[in-house]
């Protein structure tokens, strides 16, 4: 358990050690290679049957598993990070067309499908994918498919064999834009649940921001500083470490108010804070506790070092130039401060820092005091 510098931002989360989005990555790109790995089932059933070569089969094959034993590799050891597409899908769409291709030079019974498994393959990346990119995707399978026409045009093999090739490259030029489109729309549709997503993530820091800070002063509010509290005392209780708990009170704070108007003693609550801040180091919470009272929560301090700071922070307090907030303005308080001790109760704790602050008043105000049973 750690407390920040001073006080605990508000918001803060704990982020946890896995690399989430490799692990998204590699979870992604496991079941695209499932896809392949079944089109590589169906072209060993088909090279057993007899109805496609099995030198062929054989080659699209060891291809399809050295490349996909690259990528994981490269997504396995978080490689893809650095790329400027990181999550692969520009990488393991080339390596779909490279099948694709494959297939389609050396099967000829896998040409009639060619242009369906490549609408799959941009169809399960285009989400990722720019419009530029799809764009080039596609160009590159139009092309590729172009060649088959052209094969069956030099070297003719079949006497609809030519007509068959030509129908499936009209196919896909036909089928281009609207392949565009529909990437197009599911990009969007996913930047628009990123965005959604980020200003909700963003709202709710914001609520939690407010649930755990004084509006006035942006110190932890009461019922926040209860939580690190009962936190505080855990750690005291597993670390056997010392904890001081002080109240600070200002001194005479109704006249300021009286004098000078609300508006400048709301202006000392939020330079207090702010010089508290400056003055403490080391793992203390600054609370507002009510009113002009303030609750400091100092982890791994004994209460010597805790009323050395006090006195620090007070003489800060009370020789700091306080004219920019009001002419004449002068600040003073009393701190009461109390060594916790592992088995105190919260209500014990509160009630004797708030016994050793009473004490600061009654011996005149404008000191420290240690609570002493």
């Amino acid at each position: 358990m750690t407390f920040a510098p001073t006080d605990i931002p508000a918001g803060a989360r704990y982020s946890p050690a896995p690399d989430m989005a490799r692990l998204r990555r590699l979870r992604r790109f496991l079941f695209a290679a499932l896809g392949y790995g079944a089109l590589c089932v169906l072209l060993v059933i088909g090279a057993w049957v007899g109805t496609m070569s099995g030198r062929a089969v054989a080659i699209v094959c060891a291809f399809c598993l050295m490349a996909h034993l690259a990528l994981y590799a490269a997504f396995y050891t978080n490689a893809t990070a650095h790329w400027k597409e990181p999550t692969g899908a520009l990488a393991h769409l080339f390596v779909g067309f490279c099948v694709v291709a494959l297939c389609c030079a050396l099967i000829p019974e896998f040409r009639g499908v060619a242009l369906q498994v490549f609408f799959l393959i941009i169809a399960y990346d285009a989400a990722r994918l720019s419009r530029l990119q799809i764009a080039v995707a596609s160009g590159l399978m139009v092309c590729g498919l172009a060649l088959s026409p052209l094969n069956a045009w030099l070297f003719p093999s079949g006497e609809h064999a030519l007509q068959d090739e030509l129908l499936n490259f009209v196919m896909a030029v036909a089928y281009l834009p609207a392949l565009m489109g529909i990437g197009h729309v599911v990009r969007s549709a996913q930047q628009r649940q990123r965005r959604q997503k980020e200003a909700l993530e963003t709202a709710l820091s914001q609520l939690q921001a407010l649930s755990e800070r004084d509006v006035l002063t942006g110190a932890t509010n009461r019922r926040q500083a209860m939580v690190l509290f009962e936190h505080a005392q855990t750690h005291q209780r597993q670390t056997r470490q010392p904890l001081s708990v002080c109240l600070l009170d200002i001194d005479f704070f109704k006249q300021i108010n009286d004098h000078h108007g609300h508006a400048v003693g709301d202006r000392v609550l939020r330079g207090l804070v702010e010089l508290a801040r400056e003055s403490l180091a080391g793992a203390h919470t600054v609370a507002r506790w009510g009113g002009e009272e303030f609750l400091i929560l100092m982890l791994d301090t004994p209460v010597p070092a805790a009323v050395q700071a006090m006195n620090r922070l007070r003489e800060r307090l009370r020789d700091h130039d306080w004219a920019s907030v009001a002419p004449g303005v002068q600040v003073d308080v009393s701190v009461g401060v109390y060594g916790h001790r592992p088995d105190d109760t919260l209500s014990q704790a509160l009630e004797r820092v708030d016994q050793a602050l009473y004490a600061a008043k009654q011996q005149g105000r404008g000191r420290v005091v240690q609570y002493r049973a």
